[in-house]
């Protein structure tokens, strides 16, 4: 069952789909990509993504959501796929063979160079071109749905005015994971501990006001302070009672994204430009001191031993179960509740769905001094789809019209929900009610998302998952609510996706380096450490602590004024910094506010 979970993540990350309607010829030989033609029949429109086969199990036993797929593009659909390692790759060959396919899956904005290249060597189309206002009643839903990402015609210098991908909706679907068994266990020896951490001298000293005064909170850390102080004593406290010392406080891993909420809480933003509200000009956050801040105390952490050292090699996957199998005390990681626990019950013996919840908290990220908080955010998607050019009318119409169905009610209620009667009912026959499932149960107890009963649902990866489908789910209650709450949350850009020519040849390079950089000041340990020499001192930790957090040693001031130097003269962030001010002052990008 682990090994299945695991797929879960795996699977999140990406897809890949053939949509059969039968031809054995794609484009128009030799001809001009923009130039109209037809096809008398057609025969295979392949989806190219990563990592989702298994939506050709639906198709092999023509499944009940397969069967309205079916019904809905008159064509059979087969899954097309490479691993995530290689499919950029794999991309990029299939650009230089001139075999792209008919449509396939890009970080889009986010690559620059590579979305900047699509477009100006016309091997995609413009998605305005044929979903716009004089279509809107042919792609109604579609076109709905593009408008909010309308900004694109704009903040990219090189997209001509025009929308050139469809955009999978996403908002920061992460939180922080915590014991609260173990916080339970650390205040049921508080005693100890105050007299350990030298609050009183003795037992006898201690009164129920100093208790309930030093006492953890059941809740989680609300504050960067709390979380250190958490951290600390899940490291040299024994919260899992096993009499030995094992545990520590946090685990991350080499993704930085992951620590992107410590950022926001010291006020910054992850990977973004932030507006100086003095002078009213954008920098970007990767330079900034709050992210140096963010930086020296996963510095200093490391060095005491709350914070695994282990940061540059573990991955996602890892870290997880060094949660799960209760070497660490808390991680951010994505709202895969259901993943943890079970990977948590498959660990530890006799423990139940409900005893795992009871183990498991999962809350927003701590706030810094100033109450900010949350986590990486920036915009509003994940990744996104192009469709290739000088493809026949109807090979286009085909990927057009199956990207308005998925994007209906209709789509959306089938590849999240599945069919009424056979994967859900309404709760005591009250039509337009509430939706109960009708899936069963995994051996461990869970009822999952669509696409593990009914594998055709992968196509579920084309579109999005409205927060309320997860209600059906175990833990529904939780699932939910954590994807509103992590949506709420969400640092977004002022104007998303402003790209100019210094940000498409440069930013990705200087991003690389930001993260080689940090990660490697992070983990810097004995002589070369950049901790700063401040002690954690229990009696004066609610007064003291948060000044003593926004504190970083000459050294590590040092490195990162070297670091900030070279990413602004030899990664030219000096030089993308003026363009982008220069376009913002223009007057050409659009502002995008969180509503």
């Amino acid at each position: 069952m682990k090994s299945i979970f695991k797929k879960i993540v795996t699977g999140a990350l990406a897809c890949g789909v053939i949509l059969s309607v039968g031809a054995c010829r794609t484009n128009k030989p030799g001809g001009d990509p923009n130039e109209e033609w037809h096809e008398d029949s057609i025969k295979n429109i392949t989806l190219f993504c990563n990592d989702w086969e298994q939506f050709n199990n639906g198709a092999a036993v023509n499944s009940p959501v397969y069967k309205k797929l079916k019904a809905v593009t008159k064509c059979d659909i087969v899954a097309k796929s490479t691993g995530l390692e290689t499919y950029y790759s794999t991309l990029d060959l299939m650009r230089n063979k001139g075999s792209l396919t008919e449509m396939f899956i890009v970080n889009g904005p986010k690559d620059p160079k590579f979305f900047n290249n699509l477009i100006r060597d016309d091997e995609i189309i413009a998605i305005s071109d044929y979903v716009n206002e004089s279509t809107k009643d042919t792609y109604p839903y579609l076109y709905e749905y593009m408008q909010q990402y309308d900004y694109m015609k704009s903040n990219l210098t090189y997209a001509n005015g025009k929308s050139w991908f469809i955009p999978v909706k996403w908002s920061n679907e992460k939180s922080l994971y915590v014991r609260r068994d173990w916080i339970k266990n650390l205040n049921n020896k508080i005693d100890d501990i105050l007299v350990a951490d030298g609050v009183v001298s003795s037992k006898s000293e201690i009164t129920d006001q100093i208790r309930n005064e030093h006492k953890f909170d059941e809740e989680g850390p609300q504050t960067i302070a709390d979380f250190y102080e958490l951290a600390r004593a899940f490291t040299l406290y024994d919260p899992d009672g096993n009499g030995k010392n094992d545990t520590y406080g946090y685990v991350t891993e080499s993704n930085r994204d992951m620590d992107s909420w410590l950022h926001v809480a010291y006020g910054t933003g992850w990977k973004m430009w932030m507006k100086d509200t003095e002078t009213g000009e954008y920098s970007n956050s990767a330079t900034s001191d709050s992210a140096m801040m963010a930086t020296a105390l996963l510095s200093k952490m490391v060095t005491e031993g709350y914070v695994s050292e282990e940061v540059a090699t573990k991955n996602v996957g890892n870290k997880q179960e060094d949660f799960a199998n209760g070497k660490a005390g808390m991680m951010y990681a994505h709202n895969w509740y259901n993943v943890i626990s079970a990977t948590m019950m498959s660990a530890t013996s006799g423990l139940t769905v409900q005893g795992a919840r009871e183990k498991i908290l999962i809350k927003d990220p701590p706030a810094g001094r100033n109450g900010e908080y949350g986590g990486q955010g920036d915009i509003r998607y994940y990744r996104g789809w192009c469709i290739r050019s000088g493809m026949s009318v109807e090979r286009r119409e085909a990927c057009l019209k199956l990207m308005e169905y998925l994007h209906s009610p209709e789509g959306l209620e089938l590849v999240n929900y599945g069919v009424m009667g056979e994967h859900w009912e309404w709760k005591d026959d009250i039509e337009g009610g509430e939706k109960v499932s009708l899936c069963k149960a995994d051996p461990q107890g869970f009822i999952q998302a669509l696409r593990w009963t009914d594998s055709a649902a992968f196509i579920s990866y084309l579109t999005y998952t409205p927060h309320e489908a997860e209600a059906l789910l175990t833990n529904g209650d939780i699932l939910t609510a954590r994807a509103e709450a992590s949506e709420k949350c969400m640092i977004l850009s002022d104007y998303p996706d402003v790209t100019t020519d210094a940000i498409i040849q440069y930013q990705t390079a200087a991003y690389s380096y930001f993260d080689e950089t940090v990660l490697k000041m992070i983990v810097k340990k004995g002589s070369d450490s950049l901790a700063a020499d401040w002690k954690y001192d229990a009696k004066t930790w609610k007064t003291d602590g948060m000044t003593k957090l926004y504190t970083v040693s000459s050294r590590m001031q040092s490195e990162w004024n070297q670091y900030k130097e070279a990413y602004n003269t030899t990664y030219k962030g000096s030089l993308m910094q003026s363009e982008y001010n220069d376009f913002i002052k223009s007057g050409k990008a659009v502002k995008v506010t969180k509503d």
